[in-house]
């Protein structure tokens, strides 16, 4: 199961701070692992863009690329 978060924040006194990346959805791997399934609605129902990816493989690859790049 892969997944990159479309959101970056912290805990805080047992609060969750966070920050929504527009430009960045939620992104989970596609499949038939009906938890990725629960987890896509719950987010979807609450506002978060979230995003099925097939080829996450090839997403962290290119990741790692542009991170290695700077």
């Amino acid at each position: 199961m892969l997944g990159f978060p479309g959101v970056g924040g912290v805990m805080r006194d047992g609060t969750a701070e966070y920050v929504r990346i527009p430009q960045q959805p939620t992104a989970l791997q596609a499949g038939t692992d009906t938890r990725l399934d629960q987890l896509a609605r719950a987010l979807g129902t609450r506002g978060f863009a979230v995003q099925r990816v097939a080829d996450m493989d090839g997403g962290k690859i290119r990741v790692r690329i542009v991170g290695d790049s700077s």
